[in-house]
């Protein structure tokens, strides 16, 4: 039966879930944290996009390259 779980099963079935997590999230944060400079302005988009990143925070960087990253924020493409 599908709802009874042996004792057995109960902790192999949590050691598989936690082991497929843990993969998935590695393959998130290998994606969303990609530190190649060829890549940090989109990086830095989908950052600030999802609110882990203020636009006010991105200032210390050069101009044209905030500039870049709120048209990416906007949806504008980039040129």
């Amino acid at each position: 039966m599908l709802e009874s779980w042996s004792k057995s099963e109960k902790i192999n079935a949590r050691k598989l879930f936690d082991r497929a997590r843990e993969r998935e999230y590695k393959v998130l944060m290998d994606e969303r944290y990609d530190y190649r400079y060829s890549r940090l302005i989109y990086v830095f988009a989908q950052l600030a996009h999802a609110g882990y990143l203020s636009l006010e925070e991105l200032e210390v960087l050069k101009e044209d390259k905030v500039d870049t990253i709120k048209r990416l924020v906007n949806g504008d493409r980039y040129e």
